[in-house]
């Protein structure tokens, strides 16, 4: 079924609740109705939860998916619904609230609550694909978060809570990639970034390394991945989550998402060389890597303008001792010369975990000669 009018933005609340389809949302049964969880991840704590109700408390230790998933049926097919959930003392970067076809196993609906200190409310409308709706609350990264309600209400209903003072206001729809950098800003508010980090930045190649921190033991890792981005788009946003977070080395991912776009390898150049001048300008001593642009089996089409902007990129570095240039190329192909299948995931463009464990060695050769320059007396 070809699903419409989905995704709705996140919007503020003004009427009175409905009832919750959603059974034991509110958890006033601890995680009955939820699925198999970790009591070590998902805690069930009764405490100064509004009207002294109980609520589960998130501690998510690492990157990978911990989540609770169950399945709401009794849904009718095609009508309006809205999901609302209340978080706060959100420190999780990635948590996110995911509407999914149980049969299709395809997203129909996705919430991302703020990072925040008070209690919040988000709520966003979907289409029921079918008679069931599967509700996952999936954490992706470190911290906390505590979660209270979780409902399912026919109709378009509006919410009760307005969000916090310490929740960062949505973007307009206009603004590329904004609720992903809201995202970004709203968490450094309430966890101030410490500066020195090695920060990472550049499109879903980055996004998607979530073990990205057991590669490189002891160094201070930040991922400032945003699916989609070309190099330009780093380039703008990059007042908002590179410089702001005072990275001692910044390593950036981009430019395979220009050409695929009809860019041109001048241009991707170009926007690096903006991006190096305004992160020296506002850092002086920074060290700044690029990271080839990999080949992958479902751009091949442009993989001689792919080749052309690691060459540009890899002579301009030359020019200046504090960039460095990581050729990742190598570590992803063959025996055949071409992309090997076996280390990119279905769709022949982002790698899997073995991919990654491919490229993680020549990246910790340039921090490591990086940090060394850094620690210098």
């Amino acid at each position: 079924m070809v699903l419409t009018g989905l995704l709705f933005g996140l919007f503020a609340l003004t009427a009175a609740p409905a009832q919750n389809l959603l059974s034991n949302g509110s958890f006033e049964d601890g995680l009955a109705d939820w699925g198999k969880a970790d009591p070590a991840i998902f805690e069930v704590t009764t405490g100064d939860a509004a009207d002294g109700t109980q609520y589960i408390t998130i501690q998510s230790p690492d990157s990978a998916d911990h989540a609770l998933r169950r399945v709401l049926t009794g849904l009718t097919p095609g009508e309006q619904y809205t999901l609302t959930v209340r978080t706060r003392k959100n420190t999780i970067p990635d948590l996110r609230i995911i509407l999914r076809d149980p049969e299709t196993k395809k997203y129909v609906g996705l919430l991302r609550p703020l990072p925040s200190d008070d209690w919040q409310a988000v709520s966003r409308v979907f289409r029921a694909p079918g008679e069931a709706i599967g509700v996952e609350i999936s954490s992706r990264a470190p911290g906390e978060c505590q979660v209270d309600d979780v409902s399912v209400v026919a109709g378009t209903v509006p919410q009760t809570d307005p969000a916090p003072a310490s929740a960062a206001p949505r973007p307009e729809k206009k603004e590329p990639f904004g609720d992903q950098i809201a995202v970004f800003e709203a968490f450094d508010k309430v966890n101030p970034p410490e500066p020195g980090s090695t920060l990472f930045v550049g499109s879903s190649t980055i996004k998607r390394w979530r073990t990205m921190a057991k590669y490189f033991p002891g160094v201070r890792v930040m991922n400032r991945g945003f699916g989609g981005a070309r190099m330009r788009d780093v380039l703008n946003y990059e007042d908002r989550i590179v410089l702001p977070c005072k990275p001692a080395h910044i390593l950036v991912y981009a430019g395979d998402n220009d050409l695929a776009a009809k860019g041109t390898p001048e241009e991707v150049l170009a926007d690096f060389k903006e991006f190096v001048r305004k992160a020296q300008a506002a850092l002086p001593g920074v060290s700044i890597t690029y990271i080839s642009i990999k080949p992958s089996p479902h751009r091949m089409r442009i993989a001689e303008k792919t080749a052309e902007v690691n060459r540009l990129i890899e002579e301009y570095v030359r020019t200046d001792p504090t960039l460095g240039y990581v050729d990742i190329t190598k570590t992803l192909l063959g025996p055949d010369g071409k992309p090997d299948p076996a280390l990119f995931e279905a769709d022949g463009l982002h790698i899997n975990e073995e991919g990654y464990r491919r490229i993680a060695p020549p990246i910790q050769e340039r921090i490591a000669a990086a940090s060394a320059v850094h620690t210098q007396p």
